[in-house]
């Protein structure tokens, strides 16, 4: 469904009236196929992401509606004629008969196994959802008036930065649900039953080239008062722009507007991270990467195991993911002058020339395991050494948690997404290696740190199935995990 431009007007978020055709006849059977003349009339709002201020909605081809009874029969109506225009014929897809009262939804994909559900995606394209309820008259031809399901939040993005194009923009509110199941009530209006918090991400397709100025952005949800609300504006690059503490309040069939400075875009969450920040000490923070760091012998290229729990089972020979601490870091060879005396290798350097990743030090990795403050009283980490089982696979290791997690310790409940978009580190177990001898995978884990001790000896954490020391030390040929960090500006 489109837009069609009737006017150009000074902005006013005003209510717009409009619902279901009222009928006197008795509730009759149909049988289908049936046709729906489908009319969308003064729908003086906008769709999500058109940038003038009223208008009346059009049908668009390959629109469909779906339409339900009270005893659960169902099916969806295609757009046969009208496109373009705000009268579309929409034609039965299939065969069912329907009892009394319907209910129609459009889009018929807001439908999840029968049940309406507000989306948590929307699109350049996808106008707001929207809704009639009708007894049916028996006539071959049921006309059906739709009026929206919810509102629509305007951002006004303001910013004055050029040769910026945004690829998304992501909406949440720490107090309320923006999407998810919902229910319709007796004024057509969609109340959110979900409890998940869920937000919403508008896609901007090829993207929105930013400029100097205000930009316009809307977005279709649930009328309500949002109290809480972070956006987070990625830009095709991947730089974003976070900004939290927004206030709206949305009456239904109107749109409410959020005005916004644009702050600089900068790599909240740097590429390779995770997005949880992690106090390493009274004044700083810090992410993880997304997995272990690696050496592949044969390319001689650096990179981090592209998932959190990757670590390696045995020796091998091309591609080392268990260090020593000092020079010649992927040799098989335990002895060495060099193993004995070299220096630290600042292990961020091979991965980033710009020097952004590094490895934390002995008193770095203490504070985060023993003395950092949690934002909501809840476990600085778990130790999972023992096992915990995800996705049918058992993992074992360590869960870090970010400063300002209110979840609960990691579980069997949970899936890898929902770690990852929690922003939980996960240190495997991943043993450790004497040359070509690779020992104590699943049992141990050893993370080097940036910290030497004497001539021959380095600072790593080490864990068990009991114990986690974050003030352990061994000899540097060794050879170790590693897992860098990149600190929060």
């Amino acid at each position: 469904m489109k837009k069609t431009v009737i006017a150009s007007v000074a902005f006013a978020a005003a209510l717009f009236a409009v619902s279901c055709q009222k009928e006197t006849n008795p509730a009759q059977n149909v049988s289908g196929p049936m046709t729906i003349s489908a009319v969308s009339e003064g729908l003086n709002t906008p769709t999500k992401t058109e940038m003038i201020f009223k208008y009346d909605v059009a049908w668009s081809a390959n629109d469909k509606i779906y339409v339900k009874d009270a005893s659960g029969n169902h099916d969806t109506f295609s757009l046969q004629g009208g496109a373009g225009t705000t009268k579309g014929t929409f034609k039965q897809d299939g065969k069912t008969t329907f009892t009394g009262e319907v209910q129609a939804y459009y889009p018929a994909t807001m439908l999840d196994g029968g049940s309406p559900v507000w989306p948590a995606s929307q699109t350049n394209d996808q106008t707001i959802p929207m809704y009639c309820k009708k007894a049916l008259s028996g006539a071959a031809e049921e006309r059906m008036d739709f009026a929206s399901l919810g509102s629509v939040l305007q951002i006004v993005f303001n910013t004055t930065q050029e040769n910026v194009t945004l690829k998304s923009i992501e909406i949440k509110d720490g107090s309320a649900t923006l999407s998810g199941a919902f229910t319709v009530d007796t004024d057509g209006k969609a109340v959110i039953t979900a409890t998940d918090k869920a937000g919403i991400t508008l896609d901007l397709g090829t993207g929105v080239a930013l400029g100097k100025a205000a930009n316009y952005f809307n977005i279709a949800v649930p009328a309500g008062n949002y109290t809480d609300l972070t956006l987070v504006f990625t830009a095709t690059d991947g730089k974003k722009c976070t900004m939290t503490g927004g206030k709206v309040n949305i009456a239904y069939n109107a749109v409410g507007r959020l005005t916004l400075m644009g702050e600089k875009f900068k790599a909240d969450v740097p590429d390779g991270a995770l997005s949880g920040k992690f106090s390493v000490s009274d004044t700083k923070k810090v992410y993880f990467s997304k997995g272990n760091l690696t050496y592949n012998v044969s390319t001689t290229t650096w990179a981090f195991y592209e998932h959190q729990y990757g670590c390696a089972t045995g020796y091998d020979s091309n591609l080392i993911s268990l260090f020593t601490w000092g020079y010649g870091t992927w040799s098989t060879s335990p002895g060495g002058t060099d193993y004995k005396t070299g220096n630290f290798t600042d292990w961020g350097t091979a991965i980033d020339d710009k020097s952004t990743w590094r490895t934390l030090s002995k008193d770095e990795w203490t504070y985060l395991f023993n003395n950092r403050t949690m934002t909501n009283g809840k476990d600085r980490y778990s130790n999972a050494v023992s096992g915990v089982t995800i996705e049918s696979a058992t993992y074992k290791g360590v869960f870090l948690y970010p400063d300002n997690y209110d979840g609960e310790v990691v579980s069997g409940s949970m899936s890898w997404d929902d770690i990852n978009a929690a922003g939980i580190v996960f240190l495997p177990a991943a043993g450790a290696r004497s040359g070509s001898n690779v020992s104590t995978v699943g049992d141990v884990g050893d993370y080097w740190s940036s910290t030497a001790i004497g001539s021959t000896g380095a600072y790593l954490v080490s864990f068990y199935s009991d114990d986690v020391r974050p003030g352990h030390y061994d000899f540097r040929y060794f050879g170790f995990s590693v897992r860098l960090i990149t600190e929060s500006k």
